[in-house]
């Protein structure tokens, strides 16, 4: 094998490259120059010139030394007697260098050029690189160039919007669910860019995956525990946990506890409406749980198992890792890697490789079972033999298949997603895309901290997809939501890969053991998406036995979203069936046990105490005239009611409460009037115009609610005259009501 200087080894490759004809048609002259680079590539090739070679900007070609090596490769061939004096000559006096090409990117012309990096990349697994190299095999790869083609299509739509939110590249994976075969791949969105265009982001770059690694984390949870399904409880609230010891409760960076990207603490939710809502501290609990009873230091028994799981879905054994700190993640190599911890549960600090994350998820779509991705379907050599050949691998069960099917069922609900937008059966509007002709979608968002890698992850029972955007470099953050550049280019394919398909839709049988069975029912959105209540019933495994509960219904405080207590203001009270989560708690941060046993005590409204000072509100004027015992009259045109408003012990408006704003409202005879948002302590001014043909004495109220429910009121009556003449009036008090 001779190497023929800035292409690959080879003389078939090189006749290629060179003089754009097979081997077997060169002509002596241009066989005679091939021979003669070998001795001295460096300067004997003529792509050692920016002549023939745009991308250079120094020339080391020599071109008489080639000439006269050239004609020396003719002389010995005529003296060996394989050529005659006459074509000898005739050979020498051809300007062989008028005929070389100019040199193009190795992969000019090519169709889906970073799936053939990846294909070759499979081939070097398979076969000596020295192989590989030399050229001459006829590879048959398991791309679907309809698949592909809709793939670019899809992603030149979403070129646009990903300049807009400061992201240059992008990549994607297709994976045939049933065979493992990978059916389209793009590795970036221009691969004649110089600086990073033959850089392979589907297969050769370390990404983090963020929130989209959830799905992996529930169902190692689920599979490895006796008692734990889709309708299970974990408490999404600020607290000390492995890694994140919640000391300083400031927001990142300066503290140190784990915060969900909304800063909010919505408390008791199902794991079903946790992984729809993206929540991440739901997240690492179940990351961190998957061995019962795990005593480890930090927990590192039940990460290491999930990180098995992982890997094994994925069909690698060092698919998903962790580095050492200061490791370049780009060039990181096996002997960087660490202990992962609890970040890893929502894909902060951890990386894997996008082919390798959409055949784990391809995994929990073939209900558990792993099998290995490959890019190749046959590979021959230039005598016809067979070296290569797909056959179908058989499958390894790395988890369950209930564990499998309800993830797969969890991540497919529209009504637990927070994707905006609604479904029926058959479609969907807005971003949800979780149901199209019938085929039910799961889908899940992925985003890192540093807003390097925005990720999404869809899979049926057909086709799993992977979608990456970012910057080249993972140095420069984008901006704004990555579900905006994502969702666009992954709902397209996917619908565009189902009408493709036609027929029947195929949707996953459900394993004849799964339970539906009494669940806790949640009534809390984490996000405008979201549908409340959920069902009351939910899927669990063969193996759930269920709790021992003297109830499951409780009151609940609306606001803390645990049980209510003596502290609980009325107006923070609900009651509801499926309402007590201690009866599904399988939170073992928040006193729960995922065997069969629950404590009643577990989940008390913690937000309210019987100490706190409610806020009040005061009616201090009707047009003017002071409420202290002075005759109020409103007239039939209307008149203006001073308020006054002072903040309680809880702010009246929260950030971490948005479901509650703090809010004033005016009535009459206790019939709204207005209703206005407040965020802090002060005067504000109501008009109030009598309803046509009121008279006499009008009851006017006014009421502020707080961010945690609490609520104060106070009234004045006022008289509204048919005529000039008045009447008198008298006001009373009546602040702080819980």
């Amino acid at each position: 094998m001779a190497p023929y200087g800035n292409v690959n080894y080879g003389v078939e490759t090189a006749a290629q490259d060179y003089f754009g004809v097979e081997a077997k048609n060169l002509t002596l002259a241009q066989a005679a120059m091939l021979a003669a680079i070998p001795k001295a590539p460096g300067t004997l090739s003529p792509f050692s010139s920016p002549t023939y070679n745009p991308s250079l900007t120094e020339d080391d070609f020599d071109s008489e030394a080639l000439i006269g090596r050239k004609n020396y490769v003719i002389d010995m061939m005529r003296q060996q007697g394989y050529i005659t004096e006459k074509e000898a000559t005739a050979a020498k006096a051809v300007d062989v260098l008028a005929q070389v090409k100019q040199k193009q990117s190795f992969y000019a012309g090519i169709k889906a050029p970073y799936f053939v990096l990846a294909a070759k990349k499979e081939l070097r697994k398979s076969f000596p690189e020295a192989a590989v190299n030399r050229g001459g095999w006829k590879v048959i790869t398991t791309v679907d160039l309809d698949l592909q083609q809709l793939a670019e299509e899809q992603m030149e739509k979403g070129k646009a919007q990903l300049r807009r939110q400061s992201a240059d590249n992008a990549a994607m994976v297709v994976e045939d669910n049933q065979t493992g075969q990978v059916m389209a791949l793009i590795g970036g969105l221009d691969f004649n860019n110089d600086e990073y265009g033959e850089i392979n982001y589907a297969s050769d770059v370390n990404i983090s995956p963020g929130s989209s690694i959830k799905p992996y984390d529930y169902a190692s949870f689920i599979d490895n525990n006796t008692n734990v399904g889709a309708g299970s409880v974990l408490y999404d609230q600020i607290g000390a946990l492995p890694q994140y010891p919640c000391t300083n409760k400031a927001l990142p960076p300066a503290g140190n506890c784990l915060w969900d990207f909304d800063r909010r603490s919505p408390g008791a939710m199902t794991l079903r409406y946790a992984l729809g809502g993206s929540r991440n501290i739901p997240a690492v609990k179940a990351f961190v749980s998957s061995v019962p009873n795990d005593t480890s230091t930090n927990r590192t028994a039940s990460i290491n198992h999930t990180m098995g799981v992982i890997n094994g879905l994925m069909g690698n054994d060092d698919g998903y890792r962790c580095f050492k700190t200061g490791t370049d993640v780009t060039i990181a190599s096996e002997a960087d890697e660490t202990q992962c911890y609890s970040a890893a549960g929502i894909g902060d600090g951890a990386y894997l490789r996008l082919d390798d994350h959409v055949n784990g998820i391809a995994s929990l779509s073939r209900l558990g079972v792993s099998i290995p991705k490959t890019y190749i379907l046959k590979v021959t050599n230039s005598s016809g033999k067979i070296l290569k050949e797909f056959t179908q691998p058989k499958g390894k069960q790395v988890i369950k298949a209930d564990a499998a099917y309800i993830v797969n069922d969890m991540a497919a609900d529209p009504k637990a997603s927070y994707l905006g937008g609604s479904c029926t059966e058959v479609t969907c509007s807005g971003m949800k895309f979780h149901r199209y002709k019938g085929w039910k979608t799961a889908i899940k968002t992925g985003t890192t901290n540093d807003l390097y890698d925005g990720l999404m992850v869809a899979w049926n029972t057909k086709y799993s997809v992977g979608i990456w955007v970012g910057n080249h470099s993972r140095t420069v953050s984008y901006v704004g939501q990555p579900e905006n550049m994502t969702d666009p280019i992954v709902k397209g394919f996917m619908q565009g890969a189902i009408d493709r398909l036609g027929g029947t839709a195929v949707n996953w049988k459900q394993p004849s053991g799964i339970k539906t069975v009494a669940a806790y029912v949640n009534r809390t959105k984490t996000a405008s998406g979201q549908t409340v209540p959920s069902g009351t019933t939910d899927l669990f495994p063969s193996w759930y036995v269920g709790k021992t509960a003297s109830n499951t219904s409780q009151v609940l405080d609306k606001v803390s979203n645990k049980v209510a207590t003596s502290c609980t203001p009325e107006s923070a009270k609900t009651t509801g069936a499926n309402s007590n989560a201690a009866s599904w708690n399988v939170d073992v941060f928040a006193g729960g046990s995922t065997g069969g046993t629950v404590s009643q005590e577990v989940g008390k409204d913690d937000i309210h105490n019987c100490n706190d000072t409610k806020p009040t509100v005061s009616i201090t004027a009707v047009n003017g005239v002071s409420t202290g015992g002075s005759t109020l009259d409103c007239p039939l045109t209307g008149c203006k009611v001073m308020v006054y408003i002072e903040q309680g012990t809880h702010a009246l408006t929260s950030a971490d409460r948005l479901n509650f704003p703090g809010t004033l409202t005016l009535l009459a005879n206790g019939q709204k009037v207005e209703a206005v948002g407040i965020s802090s302590s002060g005067g504000h001014e109501f008009t109030y115009v009598p309803a046509s043909g009121t008279t006499g004495t009008v009851v006017l109220s006014v009421q502020v609610s707080d961010s945690v429910l609490y609520e104060g009121t106070d009234s004045a009556n006022v008289s509204v005259a048919s005529s000039s003449s008045s009447s008198s009036s008298s006001n009373s008090n009546s602040n702080g009501n819980p």
